[in-house]
């Protein structure tokens, strides 16, 4: 499917134009298609089926547009240098500053490849930063058809896999325990997301007069179905932020047909914008519509990254280490309005994010960047007119879609992506049209000829992110066979059980979570000497992974071993003060080494927050003799 894009682009920009600058289109396709194949390809035939394949193919696009950048480096044209040096610069010290944060982090494999189930390590934002800028320095007006195009489809893949979803005819029986409509970014907050970024591009493609007529249909058939499958995921943010784009796209639109209605509907627009911001903060006539329960959740998950900046101001905590800090710095009321055990491994809230785990050079940089797409964005509506001011405020408002939805959310690749690539987006709309296409045609093989740098560079790149990505596949592949074969209620199962555990365990770059998960396996199956080993391999590299050191902690009580059990839970209440089962569980070791001073203390710390909890009680009933004399 293909929109068409007009013969003869009437250029509606201000201002003289250069020579325009070649550009295959090969490059887009690997652009706006990698960034599709990013947000819709999944396998659920390995241990993390959403994150790590959207992680590998992220890596190799960015590979080969790094290639093609460096092809083309030099030949911009002089009216577009002043703005992409800036922002070249801006990336710069992003990229930089995520480098030094990442060196220095305590645990370099998540600094670079990014926590489990998470993959926001360096390695994915220096891909995010390739995406920005390719899209920046070829994507023009004059182009946007292909935008649309790739927005309707994935558009229209979402949506319908979330009807089904819903009516509970999947191809694949997710352990899902939120709502169903995961589509395929596993989780419904990121696909309503994903799909609001879609339909505001897909909204906007209705008013685009260069569309032709039937896709302007199907686009209205494809902004219906999103909006109702965003409806049925129950993911308020995600209605947000599709409300939030379509309405900034009608204040543009709307100028351009009647001011006076313009004037009406961005005054309406902007109360209702301020007045939904007080309803999400528990105040004014909005809150039982904009307020959510989950908001009170994510302020404890603001407030400790705030405390994580401040206490680490410079380079943060580490790059996506926010979770192995969490606990040490949540509230105390956290624990008990959601339980003890209930942690998190994000800030939900990008920019509080990057601050607390990259510091103030990672955060200030990411804040400058935000600051300087959407200067460029409202300088390209101000420089365009008619129909090219119309295709800037479209990518304007979906990048403020992502935008709106990142203050209360994850940078999950398949949804950031897009939010990245839109960013890129808006820079180049600003910009003159001064990107010539060259593509197939029947006549020639192809009409522009090949640049030997970009062959060169894009080849060595994507051939060695391939090996990367095949080596890290057969991590995830061993785990998930691995986990199909734990049976410990079988015993004929353990030889085949043990063979496969040793074989993910010599898996190269095996995620760090898979080595625990491969111990806990093999204790759990009587192999316990091998077990425990691994997993203290494991609390060697990570000192802080508070799920090791309790799986210790409870293996080395049921072998008996108290003295070291007691000292594992004491390094697991420097990390987690707020853990009243710890508390009581430090208060039956002590009692049964004899130690009562120590009892009563593990006591006093458990009751000085927790006396009525449910672990507060028990230790009333189990302790009672001991609290009366």
């Amino acid at each position: 499917m293909a929109l068409r894009a007009p013969k003869e682009h009437v250029l509606e920009q201000k201002g003289e134009l250069t020579s325009p600058v070649l550009v295959r289109s090969g490059v887009l396709a690997w652009l706006l298609g990698g960034a599709s194949i990013i947000t819709l390809f999944f396998n659920s035939r390995i241990q993390d089926p959403f994150n790590s394949p959207k992680f590998w193919i992220l890596l190799i696009v960015a590979g080969y547009l790094i290639g093609h950048l460096f092809g083309t480096y030099g030949r911009v044209p002089t009216d577009a240098k002043p703005t992409l040096r800036f922002l070249i610069g801006i990336l710069t010290g992003f990229t930089t500053s995520l480098l030094i944060a990442s060196v220095l982090t305590d645990v370099p494999y998540v600094a670079f490849f990014g926590e489990y189930q998470r993959k926001n390590g360096f390695l994915t934002y220096a891909g995010f930063v390739v995406v920005l800028y390719a899209a920046a320095r070829y994507l023009r007006v004059s182009l946007m058809w292909r935008v649309y195009t790739f927005a309707i489809i994935c558009g229209l893949i979402s949506a319908v896999y979330g009807l089904f979803q819903i009516n509970g005819v999947d191809f694949i029986d997710w352990n899902n325990n939120y709502n169903p409509i995961i589509t395929t970014v596993g989780n419904p907050n990121f696909a309503a997301a994903v799909m609001a970024m879609f339909g505001t591009v897909v909204f906007c493609a209705i008013f685009d007069r260069n569309v032709l007529p039937v896709f302007r249909f199907l686009a209205v058939i494809v902004f219906g179905a999103l909006v109702y499958t965003i409806d049925q995921s129950n993911a308020r943010q995600g209605l947000l932020s599709i409300g939030l784009g379509v309405g900034f796209f009608l204040c543009v639109a709307l100028l351009s047909w009647r001011k006076w209605i313009a004037i009406v509907w961005s005054a309406f627009f902007t109360s209702l914008v301020i007045l939904g911001g007080l309803g999400m903060a528990q105040m004014g006539p909005l809150q039982p519509i904009f307020y959510k329960y989950t908001l009170a959740v994510r302020g404890f998950y603001w407030r400790a990254g705030w405390e994580m900046f401040r206490d680490n101001p410079l380079f943060g905590v580490g790059i996506d280490r926010y979770g192995a800090y969490f606990k040490q710095y949540r509230e105390v009321q956290y624990s008990l309005n959601y339980g003890f055990d209930i942690t998190s491994s994000n800030a939900h809230n990008v920019p509080i994010q990057l601050f607390a785990t990259g510091g103030i050079f990672v955060g200030g940089t990411y804040l400058l960047l935000l600051l300087f797409v959407a200067w460029r964005g409202f300088e390209g509506i101000r420089r365009n007119t008619g129909n090219a001011r119309l295709v800037v405020a479209a990518v304007f408002a979906a990048w403020l879609a992502y935008q709106a939805q990142s203050i209360v959310s994850i940078d999950n690749i398949g949804l950031a992506v897009w939010g990245w690539l839109l960013g890129g987006a808006v820079v180049g709309l600003s910009l003159p049209e001064n990107v010539q296409v060259f593509a197939r045609n029947r006549d020639q093989r192809f009409i522009s000829p090949i640049n030997l740098k970009q062959a060169i560079v894009s080849s060595v790149l994507v051939l060695s992110l391939l090996v990367l990505s095949t080596v890290l596949y057969r991590g995830e592949r061993a785990m998930f066979d691995q986990r199909a074969r734990f049976d410990p209620q079988t015993p004929e199962s353990r030889p085949t059980f043990k063979a496969y555990a040793d074989a993910t365990l010599k898996v190269p770059l095996l995620e760090m979570k898979y080595a625990v998960m491969t111990g806990i396996n093999l204790v759990s199956n009587g192999y316990v000497e091998e077990g425990m080993r691994v997993l203290k391999q494991e609390l060697e590299k990570d000192p802080r992974s508070l799920d090791v050191l309790l799986v210790i902690a409870d293996f080395s009580e049921q072998l008996r071993q108290y003295p070291e059990a007691i000292d594992y839970r004491l390094k697991i209440e420097a990390l987690d003060p707020w853990n009243g089962k710890n508390y009581l569980q430090m208060a039956r070791l002590y009692r049964t080494v004899g130690d009562v001073e120590k009892t009563r203390g593990a006591l006093e710390k458990l009751f000085s927050f927790a006396s009525m909890t449910p672990e507060g009680e028990t230790a009333k009933k189990e302790f009672a003799d001991l609290l009366k004399g």
